[in-house]
């Protein structure tokens, strides 16, 4: 009789020739042996096949699935069936995973039984890259910045069967952009959420990623998790107070005192909602708003030192500690207008 791996590592492709074959490679060179690696093929047209079935026949622990085009969260479940391991690993196939990746993290799950789901800092390749994005590690902050924006890399999760299993959680074949997003605000009310605070994944930014068909439908889709956890506060939301938590989410309100105004009295607003209903854990909260409320501040220091005194003259600016360096810089940005 065979015995499961520890960790199951899953990975949906699409046509991902050019960059699968450096994605396999950092999954077989983990420091971590104990696993088994699902390719789920979802109706590739290019050479992705071939590459695919040269690996499985140099490694037994590539196991190689194939579907019609059903879409990625299709692929993904179509991974959940057929994982048999402890632990399942979320690998995108155009990114690296460093050596220690999965020994880190089965560590760290081992040591915290109550996560359910935990991701990694990442660092971009390809496009734009060198930049490193550091998500916040603890729970109680992981799961307030839900109301705003996923709070995981995605391709950097490791979920724990057991408490995935035991929620009858899956991929909604429905969130086609946003399936990410969407599972793990539901996973959020059924088990803890954690960041290893290292950059343990290579992230690949690249042109294909983003189109303005994708991205429209994508700016939709995740609308429909942030609305749903405005609901948990009991917000019933006008489609004007909707399209500005939208912009406030995604860094685009526009640059105006009008605007900066409408934002300060909508974030207020979701305090004031959280106190009351106690959704979220009520200083990690406060502190996810206040930082949106600086991020919004900072994006609107066209206007000057206006956006200066309004930031700081805001009982928000009192939720968020600013870094030293950061204060200095949004000061100099505000007031470098007045000599332009």
């Amino acid at each position: 009789m065979s015995v499961s791996p520890l960790v199951s590592v899953l990975m949906p492709v699409h046509n991902g020739e050019r960059y699968l074959a450096g994605a396999l490679d950092s999954i077989l060179a983990q420091t971590l042996r104990d696993f088994e690696l699902i390719v789920v093929d979802d109706g590739s047209t290019d050479r992705t096949p071939e590459i695919i079935d040269r690996y499985a026949r140099r490694d037994g622990r590539v196991r190689v699935y194939r579907q019609k085009n059903q879409g990625i969260p299709a692929a993904r479940n179509k991974c959940l069936d057929l994982a048999t391991g402890r632990y399942f690993a979320w690998m995108d196939s155009d990114d690296v995973a460093l050596p220690a990746r999965l020994q880190k993290q089965v560590e760290f799950m081992d040591a915290h039984p109550e996560v359910g789901v935990c991701g990694t800092w990442v660092k971009t390749i390809g496009a734009a890259a060198g930049q490193v994005w550091r998500y916040p590690a603890d729970d109680a902050t992981l799961r307030s910045m839900l109301v705003f924006n996923p709070p995981f890399a995605n391709t950097s999760t490791f979920v724990r069967r057991e408490a995935l299993e035991a929620a009858g959680l899956r991929f909604d074949l429905s969130f086609p952009q946003a399936q990410d997003y969407d599972l793990w605000a539901r996973a959020a009310q059924h088990t803890r959420l954690a960041n290893l605070p290292e950059v343990l994944v290579l992230y690949r930014l690249h042109p294909r990623q983003v189109t303005e068909t994708r991205s429209a439908n994508q700016a939709a889709l995740s609308g429909k998790v942030r609305a749903r956890e405005l609901a948990r506060l009991g917000l019933a939301l006008t489609a004007e107070e909707f399209e500005l938590h939208q912009r406030l989410s995604l860094f685009n309100l526009e640059e105006s005192c009008d605007a900066l105004s409408r934002a300060e009295r909508w974030l207020q607003r979701l305090l004031d909602a959280n106190e009351a209903q106690g959704v979220y854990p009520e200083r990690e909260f406060a502190s996810v708003v206040g930082q949106r409320w600086f991020f919004t501040c900072r994006g609107a220091t066209r206007l000057g030192r206006w956006t200066w005194r309004k930031y700081w003259s805001s009982p928000l600016s009192r939720c968020y500690t600013l870094p030293g360096r950061t204060r200095a810089k949004f000061f100099v940005y505000s007031f470098a207008q007045l000599r332009s």
